[in-house]
């Protein structure tokens, strides 16, 4: 081993009861995803790539060959130590490993090794529950998990045996458009959207009574409306304020109206009905605008650039491109909408120098008796106030695996439930939204999970910078619904664990039955999260993803049903969360889910 490396080598054994037989011992080295690769015994080699996510057992003494992993990723890679006085001549596991494990008895077990020489680099151990030196001089610590309090896959059969999930109470047809294509941010766009296609339609029939009865200032008004309800739509204490509207809502009302009332998160649909509605605006606009100044030079331009601003914005913002191309859709929505706001500020002015010059009035006059020019300084303000909020924050660093970590972040304040906020390295190019796990005791501050999901978070993993970027206010997410229920499901997949711990640390009082899945969950997260979970819902239902996938849908049916919550919320992926929201709604179960819209 190179001396100037001081990476301890990592295994994870699992001791597994029989009905009679002494516990047995698999040591498993684990990948940063946590793919795991049981070896039977150790295999001694360098670091390899496994491209398979089922487990397999080596045989003795047996290497992985390079063409065994052709084309695997890097996040696949299986630390093992070259340092062959951590392995036994044999191939075995070390002696004394085996021992301290067979006496700790069957569970899950987190076993460390350190040579003596690397020792003092890697001194900072928690939670050990043994610690002996070898004679060689190595050191090992072994921690112990609770695997009792997981859910088996007997388990899972046997819930979702005695809560079958029933047909779909309507035909396929029905459900793919109430459920599917009319979801409540779509009705929502509609509902905005036709609002001003039908407005539309007016002036132009009345246009055509009343000729010089739709002018460019009324269409230009109605550009600065819609584009002022877009971005109203997505003001962080906007949003606050309408989720603190719907949460107030009282258990006394009808089930019926808390459940459409909790869509609230879909608000989405305002923003892109508008923006969508604001384009066709600008094309009256503009055409009522040239034919009125058909000489201005200033403005056939300003027209030809916003113009092209509205078709990058819109186009880009179509979801599977903007999910293709997330990062050009981000830069787009930021420069191009700022250029936007510009160019329409350019041609207020211009209109206003150009009729205070025919008509000899002054050009100020003309401007403060323009709507559109007070519906402007309302959008500055919007486009502003996030930037005014803009902050270096420092945080402590919670390694919890290879693969995730706990960012401790440094706050003025006392962070409340429920609240997303925008982690950036360069706020100028790029935002990242996390959900915040508010301090408990209302101590200052807030931490948030982050997981390897893509080039920056992989980076803040493995090399996190000294300091982040947080802009805006926290802004509450969808996990605040549960507020509105009685008693509520939370489900949740790996790092989505996150916004149900800042709900649940905040009402530890609350009816809650969480489902949580996630691989080694003991092993990925630490203690202190399952114990957060825990502590809220002794019996919390938490399954292992290592033992085999299950039907997230049809398991969280059966854990509605069990608990009799009255409704349910799940962060998961945008795949996950979208297919079990829709098999929930189908079959009559009030379902909530981020759709990430923006």
């Amino acid at each position: 081993m190179d001396s100037d490396y001081a990476a301890p080598s990592e295994a994870y054994a699992q001791a597994h009861d029989g009905n009679e037989c002494a516990p047995t011992c698999d040591a498993t080295y684990t990948h940063s995803d946590f793919e795991d690769v049981p070896l039977s015994p150790i295999a001694h080699s360098n670091n390899y790539a496994l491209e398979s996510s089922s487990p397999r057992d080596l045989e003795a003494g047996e290497v992985l060959a390079e063409n065994d992993h052709a084309g695997a990723s890097s996040a696949n890679t299986i630390d093992v130590s070259d340092d062959a006085e951590l392995v036994e001549a044999n191939g075995q596991i070390p002696a004394e490993v085996l021992s301290s494990l067979e006496s700790l008895g069957a569970g899950l077990h987190h076993v460390n090794v350190t040579c003596a020489d690397d020792y003092e680099k890697n001194s900072e151990m928690t939670k050990i529950s043994e610690d002996t030196k070898r004679s060689s001089g190595s050191k090992f610590e072994v921690e112990s998990f609770d695997s009792m309090q997981l859910l088996l896959p007997e388990d899972v059969k046997q819930l979702t045996a005695k809560y079958t999930m029933p047909a779909p109470k309507k035909s396929e047809r029905y459900n793919k458009l109430r459920y599917g294509f009319f979801s409540a941010y779509r009705r929502l766009f509609s509902v905005f959207f036709l609002a001003n296609i039908i407005l539309m339609c007016t002036f132009g029939a009345l246009s055509n009574i009343r000729p010089g009865f739709f002018t460019y200032q009324h269409a230009g008004t109605a550009v600065a409306v819609n584009v002022f309800v877009t971005s109203l739509a997505r003001h962080e204490h906007f949003i606050n304020l309408l989720f603190k509207i719907v949460i107030s809502i009282p258990h006394s009302a009808p089930l019926s109206f808390r459940r459409h009332a909790s869509k609230i998160y879909s608000f989405g649909g305002v923003h892109s009905g508008c923006g969508v509605s604001a384009f066709l605006w600008y094309i009256c606009y503009a055409t009522l605008l040239l034919k009125a100044f058909s000489e201005n030079a200033g403005l056939i331009a300003t027209v030809s650039i916003m113009t092209a601003c509205f078709i990058v914005l819109i186009v880009l913002s179509y979801p599977p491109i903007r999910s293709l191309h997330h990062n050009s859709w981000e830069w787009s929505h930021r420069f191009a909408g700022w250029v936007a706001v510009a160019v329409f500020w350019a041609q207020i002015l211009l209109v206003s120098f150009s009729v205070g010059h025919t008509e000899s009035i002054n050009p100020g006059i003309v401007l403060i008796t323009t709507p559109a020019f007070y519906f402007l300084c309302a959008i500055m303000y919007l486009l502003i106030y996030p930037w005014l909020r803009l902050r270096r924050r420092t945080y402590d660093i919670e390694k919890i695996s290879n693969h995730s970590v706990r960012l401790w972040v440094h706050h003025d304040t006392h962070m409340a439930t429920c609240r997303g906020t925008r982690l950036a390295t360069n706020p100028l190019l790029e935002n990242h939204g996390f959900a915040t796990i508010p301090n408990e005791n209302g101590a200052r501050g807030y931490s948030v999970l982050i997981a390897k999901n893509g080039d920056w978070t992989t980076k803040i993993v493995e090399d996190p910078p000294r300091y982040l970027w947080q802009r805006g206010a926290p802004t509450t997410g969808v996990a605040s619904v549960s507020l509105v229920f009685k008693k509520v499901l939370c489900v949740c997949t790996g790092t989505g664990i996150g916004p149900i711990l800042s709900f649940i640390q905040a009402h530890p009082e609350w009816n809650c039955r969480i489902l949580w899945t996630a691989r080694m969950p003991q092993v990925s997260f630490g203690s202190a999260i399952m114990g957060a979970v825990t502590k809220s819902d002794p019996n919390a239902l938490i399954y292992d993803t290592a033992n085999g996938r299950c039907d997230m849908s049809a398991l969280t049916y059966a854990a509605a049903k069990e608990s009799e919550a009255e409704a349910v919320i799940i962060i998961s992926n945008p795949k996950l969360t979208k297919q079990v929201v829709y098999d929930l709604e189908c079959r009559g179960v009030a379902a909530f889910g981020a759709i990430w819209d923006s």
